[in-house]
């Protein structure tokens, strides 16, 4: 939603994902823990966990993955409009494992 906003914004405002960057980091490094096999993608846990809230999914479902999948597209975004070139790098190779998986 970050990357979203930034872009409807017309590109302009990197004041804006400046300041939100480190909030979607600490949220994409909390997700990843749940990467229980380290094929990029992360695992349901058999509870309601996901946008809908009453379906029970274990392991990987279709729908968590293409959903983690679309997001790392995006999240290579949000560096290289930074210039943080490592990040970008990193979220690019976690996009081409989740997407090989």
């Amino acid at each position: 939603m970050v990357y979203r906003d930034y872009v409807f914004g017309g590109k302009k405002d990197t004041a804006f994902l400046k300041d939100t960057w480190p909030a979607v980091q600490e949220a994409l490094e909390h997700l990843k823990k749940y990467d229980r096999n380290g094929d990029g993608i992360p695992e349901n846990d058999g509870f309601p966990d996901q946008t809908y809230d009453v379906w029970v999914v274990r392991g990987e479902s279709a729908y968590t993955r293409g959903l983690w999948i679309r997001r790392t597209t995006r999240r290579r975004r949000n560096p290289k409009s930074l210039g943080d070139t490592k990040s970008a790098t990193g979220y690019h190779d976690l996009f081409a494992k989740a997407q090989a998986s």
